[in-house]
């Protein structure tokens, strides 16, 4: 059958498109893999047959993504400076995410660093110590860090009003204090000066990281040389520390103490939902370090020490080292807070 020329003019469009079509599959078959991996979102013919391609980018998703150097520019932090962390944050053996559980927060916290930053499994490590032991803490990522600065290395916090205490006088330890070779927590330590020692005065006080110190002369070890050395009155609410002649708890307002014993196993009393508060000292006006709920078993390191008309216990939640540490108060002959263990029968 013979054909006219709108239809070999038809075919030839037809040809054309084809071709045209064939070319962009073809293209698309090897298109370099970056380019692959973006999204065709629109194809579309213009007359005479001209192709026009849209590409858009993929979206990223999920966490922000490793630099190639493997940690971003750790935070402007120092040796010395006091950081806060974040609740429920681990300290670990090692500046590693598979390192050893050292400690864990479900507060927040205040610590101050000694070392770092090291990097390591994509994130920045800083060494700090605090409350528990010392450990290691990730700082997190641009956009979630786990710590803070708080204060400056060198940068004094105000400190409350220092103990009346005079230079030449004599001070009484109201527990074993750390004597230093500065003020401040950076100083190294030389000793620890023994619970009841009594101390000349030699000069002070000096506020340091929110504390009044006091330099004293101690006796180094068992060697009985003399040293000089710096130890903080401690906070307003838990002296460590009181004049010889002008004692700060001279008397008591106790209850006879229950008789537990260092390394003992008790246990909370939490009647009718009650919970006891676990405390950073012998004080119903220190820091809080954790809720206490009846049932809880802790064990006894220390005590007991009468304050707020209380006896308090040092003790450890039971379960292991990472779990806190903190002074509870006993309670009352009518309303105890703290009990033993009680006695599993022995079966018949």
């Amino acid at each position: 059958m013979a054909t006219g020329p709108e239809d070999r003019h038809t075919m030839l469009r037809i040809f054309f498109i084809a071709l045209l079509l064939g070319i962009v599959v073809l293209g698309l078959l090897v298109v370099p893999a970056d380019l692959r991996a973006q999204t065709v979102t629109q194809v579309t013919l213009y007359p005479p047959g001209t192709v026009v391609i849209t590409l858009t980018p993929p979206t990223p998703s999920g966490p922000t993504a490793t630099p190639p150097g493997g940690c971003y520019s750790p935070l402007s932090l120092g040796v010395g400076d006091q950081v806060g962390i974040r609740a429920g944050i681990n300290l670990r053996a090692q500046p590693s995410a598979s390192s050893a559980l050292v400690n864990y927060f479900d507060i927040p916290m205040a610590a101050y660093i000694t070392d770092g930053p090291v990097c390591a499994d994509g994130y920045n490590w800083w060494r700090v110590r605090g409350v528990g032991d010392p450990g290691w803490v990730a700082e997190g990522r641009p956009d979630s860090y786990y710590i803070s600065l708080l204060v400056a290395a060198g940068v004094d916090q105000s400190c409350t009003e220092p103990q009346e205490i005079q230079t030449g006088e004599r001070i009484r330890l109201l527990k074993s204090v750390r004597v230093r070779t500065e003020p401040g927590d950076t100083g190294l330590v030389l000793t620890v000066a023994p619970y009841t020692s009594l101390l000349p005065v030699i000069g002070g006080p000096t506020c340091r990281d929110g504390l009044n110190y006091w330099q004293i002369q101690v006796e180094y070890g068992d060697s009985g040389q003399l040293v000089d050395g710096w130890i903080t009155e401690g906070p307003d609410y838990d002296y460590y520390i009181e004049p010889e002649l002008r004692p700060l708890y001279s008397v008591a307002e106790c209850f006879p103490p229950l008789n537990f014993t260092a390394g003992e196993r008790i246990v909370v009393k939490g009647t009718h939902g009650a919970v006891r508060l676990l405390r950073e000292a012998p004080s119903e006006r220190a820091p809080l370090v954790a809720t206490l709920i009846g049932g809880l078993q802790l064990v006894i390191l220390d005590g007991p020490m009468c304050r707020d008309n209380f006896n308090w216990w040092q003790v450890q939640v039971f379960g292991g080292s990472s779990d806190p540490i903190g002074w509870v108060a006993e309670g009352t002959p009518q309303d105890r807070f703290l009990e033993r263990l009680p006695v599993p029968d022995r079966p018949t």
